[in-house]
């Protein structure tokens, strides 16, 4: 929810600040606006 803000208020406020009162990171921001993707899953091991 708060990236879809953040990209959809981005004419109206800058990235960071709207990012540092949010408390989100400004670097998981991507210019599609869809937030930062997940990790990949660590695969299972069995030993």
């Amino acid at each position: 929810m708060k990236f879809r803000f953040i990209a959809d208020h981005a004419d109206t406020w800058p990235v960071r600040t709207t990012c540092r009162v949010l408390g989100v990171s400004a670097s998981g921001t991507t210019p599609g606006g869809t937030g930062p993707t997940a990790p990949a899953p660590m695969p299972t091991v069995w030993l």
